[in-house]
């Protein structure tokens, strides 16, 4: 009851509020209060519609304590212990401690929960936005291949590197300046040449995902350093062909894939600087397999 109830007003709230709740609302901020003295709502009877449904709950206070908390220049006291509690839940659910294991989200609360995330990052101290963003980036490492979850966890933090690390400033970005984000972002990056080689064709929205950070992040930031560009350029090549002892030639999933992606694919290897003659020789070799269309074949060409 307690769940639908919250839906109701989720929607009343949506409908009235477009990215922030004015402090002025004589019923909203009041609400939060209320709902704060039982935060986070839990379950003991084991019954998953029941978990299930404290977890829409939960999660939905989360983007009303985030739309409050924009509304405000400065947090009062009652407040401030609020959003610290939410910032727990978020970093528990996400991130949990060594010896636990992260839950995996159904995608509909998922959904419901980045955009409270990126509000309560740009309104939080630099600490705790270096917390909430690092906790999505952990959670990506562990959402499964095949949930729709996946390309949208790679937008979300495509989205951050490219507002944080892009070469122009961008408004609205959270002020990470210092933070231990970028080591952990960076590492982020360099991993998604795996990532789609695990991801072959069983899920393309995530590869495009993929695929398209890894082009963002190439063309417009400043993220990658010559050493991180180098090791980029490596692991690049397994997506074309790799050499295996005692196999031979064996072909990434380039070949698999439809012609858009393949041309992403291949604008990523053009945005390298001094390409590698081994990332040369892995895309000659996987053109002449994939039966690339006319306008692949020029691209794959000009890359050399």
């Amino acid at each position: 009851l307690c769940a639908q109830v919250m839906l109701i007003l989720q929607v009343l709230w949506r409908s009235a509020y477009t990215d922030a709740i004015s402090p002025q609302d004589p019923y909203l901020p009041a609400f939060l209060h209320q709902c704060a003295v039982l935060f986070p709502f839990t379950s003991n009877d084991g019954d998953a519609a029941a978990e299930d449904a404290i977890l829409a709950l939960n999660v939905r206070v989360c983007e009303l304590a985030a739309l409050v908390r924009q509304g405000m220049a400065e947090p009062d006291v009652e407040l401030a212990r609020v959003l610290r509690r939410v910032i727990r839940f978020v970093l528990q659910t996400l991130d949990p401690k060594p010896g636990r294991v992260a839950r995996t989200l159904r995608h509909e609360h998922f959904v419901e929960l980045l955009p409270a995330i990126w509000r309560l990052a740009r309104c939080a101290d630099r600490k705790d936005a270096d917390r909430l963003l690092t906790a999505v980036m952990r959670y990506s490492s562990v959402c499964p291949l095949s949930s729709p979850s996946k390309a949208l966890c790679i937008r979300f933090l495509a989205r951050i590197v490219d507002a944080q690390w892009a070469r122009q400033p961008v408004h609205g970005a959270p002020d990470l300046a210092g933070s231990q984000l970028s080591e952990l972002a960076t590492a982020w990056v360099l991993g998604l040449p795996k990532l789609l080689w695990q991801l072959r064709d069983r899920n393309i929205n995530a590869s495009a995902a993929a695929a398209d950070t890894l082009r963002m992040v190439c063309q417009r930031t400043r993220l990658l350093d010559e050493t991180s560009a180098d090791t980029l350029q490596t692991s690049l090549s397994t997506l074309f062909c790799v050499s295996v002892p005692g196999k031979g030639p064996v072909h990434g999933p380039f070949c698999l894939y439809p012609p858009a992606l393949q041309q992403t694919v291949l604008e990523i290897v053009a945005c390298c600087p001094a390409r590698s003659p081994r990332l040369a020789q892995a895309v000659r070799a996987a053109i002449a397999t994939a039966a690339p269309t006319r306008g692949i074949q020029v691209l794959a060409a000009e890359i050399g």
